[in-house]
């Protein structure tokens, strides 16, 4: 804390702030002689605006400043804070006001109020695309004084008979720009700030003054309507409602007197003397033109729960190195609930809800949820048609693949089914249907319809194993049905050509009254012939090995018989050998 000396101390407040920088100090504190308090301004030398002055500084009354002065002589570990919080009142929207001029020829003053510009913009375009604040931006001017009226310096200065007036840029009548010409470019960029808003890209003002900040200079004599229509055009002026054609329009009309009439009501509003000056919920910023500083007044408005109050705030305290990364990090939270691109995302009636944070203007885009995808349906409208996961992320997972598992696909979703059972095996009865062994063969009217419950449940349809009618009994090829009512529980050979069914032996043989008349002297059936043959050779057969064991018997009694007569009159070959 520095005291503030008496009224005729020739150190500067700007000197004070200065040497305590130099010395080290964190922040100030001027005490004042009284308890009057006053803007503390910079000199209007370059050599005051060229100075990195980066710590706060407030003036305080003098009774406040005793009050300190005593605290600390009881406890030298007093700690003290500087903040906005209890200056300015907090909510959930924070509107503030930026008071400028369009000329450029105060030397490093304006450079640094360009150099503000540029710096903050992204800062402000982030809070307000993303709904935190509301920005507006204002243009000082003065009115002519009644006695210089209808004279050359009000004519050069001023324009409507001298209400709306600015001062002469280079302070020379002679030479240069006039004041009529930074009142008619404040006016421009006033037409150009409200047709943006009315195009709801309030925003689209920091593109513009950066860009007439680069292209249209007193000093490179570029400062005329000729280059801000440029500028305006360069950054996308013809996007808004209107282009080119509304702006001159504003200006050419009496809406325009009308809105620098307003500027100069909001001045003595708000009491402004100095630029360039910030107006924060009706209190004006006190302290350094830096990016960070800015930010920070601005993050003290806002309530301090994290729903409602910008990411971009956790960057106010980063150093000029960082703060820009700081801010390309956290700066876009235009998703937030209730925020720009939520709403807007929201109120969408084709299901493109989601919202997504994007790296340009508006710095959101709506898309469909997770589970969903865009497709253009027939009446060429964009909409968000679900996904069928069973196709995609359940691919390769085994309980959705296998033989005896399904995928359901469900809205934006799916569920695995697995060891769905089969109803034609035996533990089932075969499904309830008909089933046979044939020549060594299994043959079964019981089909399965797991394909089919996995179709309808991989479409989305509410299907489940336990009321599904898992089989079908269909007569498989080669049979039918025995019966008319199709039941598949009775099947038989299906015969064809020249066959009939044989119940006996369960297949097709071939039909008797088929063999012609007269075939081998007979007149029955192939069938019944073969058989007759096949008996008639049996017994033949039978009767022919009998008859041969009969000869053999009687040959070998009669030749024992013979022998024995012949053998009482001759002596036989035998009986003289023995």
């Amino acid at each position: 804390m520095i005291e503030g000396g008496p009224k005729d101390h020739v150190c500067p407040f700007y000197q004070k702030a200065r040497y305590a920088q130099e010395a080290g100090a964190k922040a100030l504190l001027i005490a004042n002689y009284d308890d009057q308090l006053f803007t503390m301004d910079l000199p209007a030398d370059d050599e005051s605006w060229s100075y990195n002055l980066t710590i706060p500084v407030a003036l305080i009354k003098r009774t406040d400043a005793d009050a300190l002065i005593k605290a600390y002589d009881e406890n030298p570990l007093l700690i003290g804070s500087m903040n906005w919080t209890n200056n300015i009142p907090q909510g959930a929207k924070v509107h503030w006001e930026y008071w400028i001029s369009s000329d450029d020829a105060c030397g490093v003053k304006c450079e640094k109020q360009k150099e503000f510009a540029k710096a903050f913009a992204p800062i402000a375009q982030i809070l307000e695309q993303n709904g935190w604040t509301q920005f507006t931006p204002h243009y000082m001017m003065w009115t002519c004084p009644l006695r210089y009226r209808n004279t050359t310096l009000c004519d050069n200065l001023c324009i409507e008979g001298g209400e709306y007036c600015a001062p002469d840029p280079e302070e020379d009548e002679e030479k240069g720009y006039d004041g009529i010409d930074v009142v008619m470019e404040n006016k421009r960029q006033i037409c150009i700030f409200k047709q943006a808003n009315a195009s709801a890209e309030p925003w689209f003002w920091w593109d513009f003054v950066q860009k007439f900040d680069t292209e249209c200079s007193m000093t490179k004599s570029t400062y005329d309507e000729e280059c801000s229509e440029r500028a305006f055009l360069d950054v996308g002026g013809n996007k808004l409602g209107g282009g080119l054609a509304t702006l001159r329009s504003c200006m050419s009309s009496n809406e325009s007197i009308t809105y620098l009439a307003e500027e100069v009501q909001a001045q003595m509003k708000s009491d402004i003397v100095i630029l360039p000056s910030i107006i924060i919920e009706g209190h004006q910023y006190r302290g350094a033109l830096h990016a960070g500083s800015v930010l920070k007044a601005l993050c003290a408005a806002f309530y301090k729960d994290y729903d409602n109050q910008p990411s971009v705030c956790s960057c106010s305290d980063q150093p000029d190195s960082q703060l820009m990364q700081c801010i390309s990090e956290n700066g876009n939270d235009v998703c937030k609930k209730g925020k720009a691109g939520d709403v807007a995302c929201s109120q969408n009636a084709n299901g493109i809800t989601k919202c997504l944070e994007a790296a340009l203007p508006p710095f959101y885009q709506c898309t469909c949820e997770e589970g969903f995808e865009l497709i253009t349906d027939k009446d060429g409208n964009s909409v968000c048609h679900d996904i069928n996961e069973c196709k995609t992320k359940a691919q390769g997972i085994a309980d959705c693949t296998c033989d005896r598992c399904a995928c359901h696909n469900e809205v934006a979703s799916f569920v695995c089914e697995s060891q769905i059972p089969n109803s034609c095996d035996k533990s089932h009865n075969n499904g309830g249907c008909w089933e046979e062994w044939l020549n060594g063969e299994y043959h079964t009217a019981c089909v399965d319809r797991i394909n089919e419950y996995k179709a309808l449940a991989e479409a989305g349809q509410n299907v489940s194993y336990t009321t599904f009618k898992m089989n079908n009994c269909t007569c498989p090829p080669g049979f039918e049905d025995s019966t008319q009512f199709k039941t598949g529980k009775s099947c038989i050979a299906k015969c064809t050509g020249k066959t009939v069914y044989d119940p006996l032996t369960k297949l097709c043989v071939r039909d008797a009254s088929d063999v012609p008349a007269g075939e081998g002297g007979m007149k029955t059936g192939l069938a019944s012939a073969y058989l007759i043959g096949g008996i008639v050779i049996a017994v033949l057969l039978v009767a022919g090995i009998a008859f041969g064991a009969y000869r053999y018997r009687i040959r070998k009694y009669m030749d024992k018989e013979i022998r024995s007569i012949m053998s009482q009159y001759m002596p036989l070959e035998d009986e003289n050998q023995a």
